[in-house]
């Protein structure tokens, strides 16, 4: 029988490095909305929690999270 060679790769953060494409996406997703982007440090300090818990801690009220 055949074996077949599977090759997962850790793509986030070990192949590519996001973050410069997740800061702008988050500034540009304030920026929509009319609302002040938060600083660069503030969106890094963010990245790797779940989306909505990361707009909710940018200070983003809860029923306006999924607006963005």
């Amino acid at each position: 029988m055949d074996k077949t060679m599977i090759i997962l790769f850790d793509l986030d953060g070990t192949v590519i490095d996001s973050t410069e494409p997740i800061i702008t996406s988050f500034q540009h997703a304030f920026t929509s909305m009319s609302i002040e982007p938060p600083s660069r440090k503030d969106i890094m300090s963010q990245i790797g929690h779940p989306l909505d818990m990361m707009f909710e801690n940018l200070e983003v009220p809860q029923d306006k999270v999924w607006d963005f």
